[in-house]
């Protein structure tokens, strides 16, 4: 049983109630798929105050990256063996160098913000990926968001209205949009979890 740094955190979105101390079911699936497939440095992309880090780095060297310096000071707190290996930065133009990482896990995270951030991340994540490089992503869904949608921006890009969200941008995606964003080619697995989330696997 891992030993929890951090206490019990349950946010509420519409009807759902997601405990967010714990890693996430498709995390865990995603770092045991890369541990299949050999990989060993990784990236926690959007890493907050570190719920995934303690999980990936029993199985990877994990690095963590957010752009909210009090979460990464959270993350150093809550896990001070990792703390060399904890970034405060922006998703669209990280912090290292070509080729770094043999993986990125990226939840919950790159839809924050326009439609064009989003693609800039995606270019971020192949830049920082080594060849053959995979990547775990996953991207909110256009349908079942009629109770949070706020300031329309652009098409399907909102500040959302409501949850514990509010006043962030979102793009929403919808399963063809996936393929133009990352490139069908560089696809491996796409699916929508049991929160209807995307999930999506690739490979550079």
């Amino acid at each position: 049983m891992l030993e929890k740094p951090f206490k019990t955190m349950k946010l509420q979105f519409g009807d759902k109630i997601y405990d967010y101390s714990k890693p996430e079911p498709e995390v865990v699936k995603a770092a045991e798929y890369l541990c299949q497939q050999g990989k060993q440095v990784v990236l926690d992309l959007g890493c907050g105050a570190g719920r995934h880090l303690l999980y990936l780095a029993q199985k990877f060297k994990v690095y963590g990256l957010d752009k909210d310096q009090d979460l990464i000071k959270k993350a150093a707190s809550n896990l001070p063996k990792l703390r060399d290996k904890l970034r405060v930065g922006n998703m669209t133009a990280t912090p290292y160098g070509d080729q770094f990482f043999d993986a990125v896990i990226a939840n919950q995270v790159i839809y924050h913000g326009t439609k064009a951030q989003m693609s800039q991340t995606i270019k971020e994540i192949y830049r920082i990926l080594k060849p053959k490089g995979l990547f775990f992503v996953t991207l909110q869904p256009r349908e079942g968001q009629a109770w949070r949608l706020g300031k329309l921006v652009e098409p399907w890009t909102y500040v959302t209205s409501a949850g514990p969200d509010k006043g962030d941008t979102h793009h929403f995606v919808y399963r063809k949009e996936i393929d133009g964003l990352f490139g069908k080619k560089h696809l491996i697995s796409v699916y929508q979890d049991n929160r209807n989330d995307w999930c999506v696997y690739g490979k550079k």
